[in-house]
């Protein structure tokens, strides 16, 4: 149980380091960058939504939906921090 609390913890902070690392990234960028970067925002969203309905419709549970949601964050926060 508290594994799960931790995890959604997680997410949560680590979503929130992705939102301002875009934002910030999105003002220092040119129009064609700031056009691909939140693009890329709206696809990751769909795919991820897309993503978790199936995990669950096929018996997956809501741990798995998060850890699956962070992996693709944590993703975000190297390419971002680079």
């Amino acid at each position: 149980m508290f594994t799960q609390f931790a995890n959604a913890t997680f997410l949560a902070i680590e979503a929130q380091q992705v939102v301002w690392m875009r934002l910030a990234g999105l003002h220092r960028q040119g129009p064609l960058e700031a056009f691909t970067e939140t693009g890329l925002m709206v696809s990751e969203k769909i795919d991820a939504a897309c993503s978790a309905m199936a995990s669950l419709a096929t018996g997956g549970s809501t741990d798995d939906v998060v850890s699956a949601y962070r992996g693709v964050v944590q993703a975000n926060l190297k390419r971002l921090s680079t």
